[in-house]
């Protein structure tokens, strides 16, 4: 990034030849090119942290345009609670868009903060299959199940709790919700909430 002076110094060789300009320094002339360098250096400087927001990771001033691109704040989720958070989302919507495979889907819930996911497929049973596999016949063959740790999001009822309230609810409504928008649309997606994997 050039300096001021590099800038004074460009802008007055531009200028035309002339006994009429006063270029000696600290002269009227040289201030007002120095005032005009100062500004031409903060405009390269905001040129470079542009370069820089073409990532949403590191993207601030553009944080806003790039949510808007993606569509987010996303009703799915939770709203986030910082800018960390917000680049965050961004990167994992701009990531999600790609294929139906389980390792996308797995690389998805990641994202969201389940770093132990692990997908199920339901196979059909075959003639060659294990005699202790499951059957999974009909329409098993189009779901498939995310499992995640149930630690976080569990509610136990309390003396205090509704008589309709569950005894014990866990889940993450976030998450069925976004499997739910890009699963492939023939296929069901469950989730299953373990204690661990």
């Amino acid at each position: 990034m050039r300096s001021i002076e590099a800038w004074r110094e460009a802008l007055l060789a531009l200028l035309p030849p002339s006994s009429m300009l006063n270029r000696q320094p600290g002269g009227v002339l040289v201030r007002v090119l120095e005032a005009f360098g100062s500004s031409m250096r903060a405009v390269e400087r905001l040129a470079m942290s542009l370069v820089a927001q073409f990532d949403p990771l590191l993207a601030d001033e553009v944080l806003e345009d790039w949510e808007q691109l993606y569509d987010l704040p996303d009703e799915c989720l939770d709203a986030p609670v910082g800018k960390e958070q917000r680049r965050q989302r961004v990167n994992m919507r701009r990531l999600m868009l790609g294929g139906a495979t389980p390792e996308y889907f797995r690389q998805m819930v990641i994202g969201l903060g389940y770093p132990d996911a692990r997908i199920d497929e339901f196979r059909p049973f075959r003639a060659t299959s294990k005699c202790t596999a499951a059957i999974n016949q009909g329409g098993w063959r189009f779901a498939f199940r995310v499992n995640v740790v149930a630690s976080a999001n569990i509610v136990q009822a309390t003396a205090t709790s509704k008589c309709t309230a569950p005894l014990r609810a866990w889940g993450d409504p976030g998450l069925l919700c976004l499997l739910s928008r890009y699963k492939p649309a023939h296929t069901v997606v469950l989730v299953g909430y373990v204690d661990s994997l």
